[in-house]
This record gives structure tokens, C-alpha cells and sequence, in this order.
């Protein structure tokens, strides 16, 4: 049993030194381009990659979609569109309330913009002015769900919602870690019966320890096999987003802001 300790613990490492390499998200990549082509000046590739992201919104965090809103304010600013620009800082200040633009990297006009957005941002926000509100973001459970099928095979789908998958990955784990260990005693048995069969006996003790031998391993593949299965489809497959441009109907979440609270109206309109 030790060989297949070794055996599980060797796909452990190599399981988690891919998720460090594939640490880098296309995402990332995609918002460092945007940087790059605005630093050097070349707006229209940015804005062409900036409006390429938010077409995928659903594969960024809140957090790069700031980023992504933000460079595409700052791209429609040098190009003299200052609406465009405003309703982009406002998208990242809806985002990140907090939101600071660095004097390193920004202009001193640039920023006095960004800060005259921003007042008038925190201004409509303490009145009953309805705002129209882009996102709805949905929690990221692939970590979660990963570590648990590391754990469990299954377990991580039943995380992420899909339990029938996960039900189904539990049993076939179960079952090939009940047959590895019945197989594995009885090949035990089984090696120990040919050491000590007559010699006439020895052909037939040798088939069935060679069969044991052979069905041991092949069950033990089986549940590695299964156990990288459900961990990397935990932690790699993407949940569906969900779909809201139904050809028939339209959806929308308003927030209302008031002084003391804050109210989310959702409205299903049937398209005529």
C-alpha cells in the first residue's frame, strides 16, 4: 500500500504545481494589453481590447473590471470624449466607491476630472436617483470546490451546485477505493498461497495471483484517473453565468439609494 501512497501524493503535487502555473488568467493578460497599448498611445487597439473584455464581463473579477472601466475612461478622455469617459469612471467608482487614480501614472487634469466625477458621484448616490446597475456578480466557488474534491471526488461539484455529477463521482470513488482494497488483500492472499504452493500447484496459484496483481492495478489507475477528473473540473470549469437576453424578454436590477438604506427592485419585462 505504501506504492500507492506515493502514487496519490505524487498526483497531489503535480495537480497543485499546475494550478501555480495556470495562476496567470487570461483575464490578467488581456487587462496588462490594454495598459500596455494605452501607455503607448495607441488608443484604438486599447479601446478595441477594453470593449473585447466586457463583452466576456462575466470571466473578470470585480476587481479587473474596475480596471478595465477605469483604462477605458482614461482612452475615451484623451480622445477628448469626456461623456463616455465620465460614464466609464462612474461604472469603476459603482464598482470601487473608493477608487483613487495615482499622480504617478495619471495627469494632475486628469485627475481633477476623475475627482469631479467622483463628487458628483457620492452626490447622486445619497439622493433617490435611480441608477442603472451593470453587473451582477456571482461568487467564484472553483478554490472552494477544488480543495474539497482534493479532499473527496465529487464533493466540489455538490459545492458548485451540480449534485447529480457529484453523486455520481462520490460512488465511483467509493467503489473503486472498496474494490482497491479487496483486491489488494486478496492478491495478498493470493501471493502468499503461491509462495507456499507444491510445485504442481504453482501454474494455477501464479494465474490467479497474476490476475490479482493485474485487476489491483488496473482499479488503483482508475481512481487516480477519477480522482484528477473531479478535481480539475472543480477547479477549473467555469460556472454558466447566467442568461439574460432571452429574445422575448428583458431583465432589470435597480438599486434605489436613500440616506439610511438601499433597495434593489428586479423587473421581467415581456418584449412586445
Amino acid at each position: 500500500m505504501k506504492t500507492y501512497l506515493c502514487f496519490f501524493l505524487t498526483l497531489i503535487f503535480i495537480s497543485l504545481c499546475v494550478t501555480d502555473v495556470t495562476s496567470q488568467t487570461p483575464s490578467q493578460n488581456l487587462i496588462k494589453k490594454i495598459i500596455k497599448e494605452y501607455n503607448a498611445l495607441n488608443y484604438r487597439q486599447a479601446e478595441h481590447n477594453a470593449k473585447q473584455a466586457l463583452l466576456n464581463y462575466h470571466k473578470f473579477t470585480s476587481a479587473e473590471l474596475v480596471e478595465v472601466h477605469k483604462y477605458l475612461a482614461l482612452i475615451y478622455y484623451a480622445q477628448g470624449k469626456l461623456d463616455d469617459s465620465q460614464k466609464e469612471f462612474e461604472t469603476s467608482l459603482s464598482l470601487n466607491p473608493d477608487l483613487v487614480l495615482s499622480s504617478l501614472y495619471v495627469s494632475p487634469k486628469i485627475i481633477n476630472f476623475f475627482n469631479r466625477v467622483k463628487t458628483e458621484f457620492k452626490l447622486k448616490s445619497q439622493t433617490d436617483e435611480k441608477f442603472a446597475l451593470k453587473y451582477v456578480f456571482v461568487e467564484d466557488k472553483r478554490i472552494g470546490a477544488g480543495l474539497r474534491s482534493l479532499a473527496l471526488p465529487g464533493w466540489g461539484q455538490i459545492y458548485k451546485g451540480e449534485k447529480k455529477k457529484g453523486i455520481t463521482l462520490i460512488s465511483l470513488w467509493t467503489a473503486s477505493l472498496g474494490g482497491l482494497l479487496v483486491t489488494h488483500l486478496q492478491y495478498n492472499n493470493a501471493l502468499q498461497k503461491y509462495k507456499d504452493a507444491e510445485e504442481f500447484k504453482i501454474e494455477s496459484k501464479y494465474k490467479t495471483y497474476n490476475s490479482l496483481y493485474k485487476a489491483r492495478n488496473s482499479i488503483a489507475v482508475f481512481a487516480g484517473a477519477l480522482w484528477l477528473y473531479a478535481y480539475f473540473d472543480a477547479t477549473f470549469k467555469k460556472e454558466k453565468p447566467a442568461d439574460f437576453s432571452a429574445p422575448d424578454t428583458a431583465h432589470f436590477l435597480t438599486p434605489y439609494f436613500g440616506q439610511n438604506k438601499i433597495l434593489f427592485t428586479y423587473r421581467w419585462q415581456f418584449k412586445k
